[in-house]
């Protein structure tokens, strides 16, 4: 599953890569809490956090991606005196590790992500 923090870019943008770090420590405490002992995660890029999840199975992900996204949108920053609510966009793959490897089901949760951002543009005013 991905894991993309929507306002990694805006918190770097006003207060600079140590305040990203800083919330990006927050974040994975916050997602570990609500995973499984194990679970493994990752951060992505600057954005973004992958969480692998072994023996999840499809039925099980939109329940974990619900709890993933509570757990981030619990969550209040405070940065140079300003407070930030996070909110969080997911894409979870389960299945295709044999089939297509590790990249296949990278890929697969990344397309998944894309597609949830697409909803999310979709439903936001013009």
């Amino acid at each position: 599953m991905i894991v993309d923090i929507e306002q990694f870019a805006a918190i770097r943008r006003r207060h600079g890569d140590t305040a990203v770090d800083q919330v990006s420590l927050a974040v994975a405490e916050q997602l570990r809490q609500l995973l499984r002992a194990q679970d493994r995660l990752a951060l992505l890029g600057n954005e973004s956090f992958m969480a692998v999840m072994p023996g999840v199975d499809s039925d099980a992900l939109a329940e974990i991606q619900s709890r993933l996204s509570s757990g981030v949108a619990s969550l209040r920053i405070a940065l140079s005196g300003e407070h930030w609510r996070l909110s969080c966009l997911t894409g979870a793959a389960a299945r295709g590790l044999q089939r297509t490897g590790l990249d296949g089901v990278v890929r697969a949760a990344d397309n998944a992500l894309h597609d949830a951002r697409r909803r999310r543009a979709a439903q936001s005013p013009a």
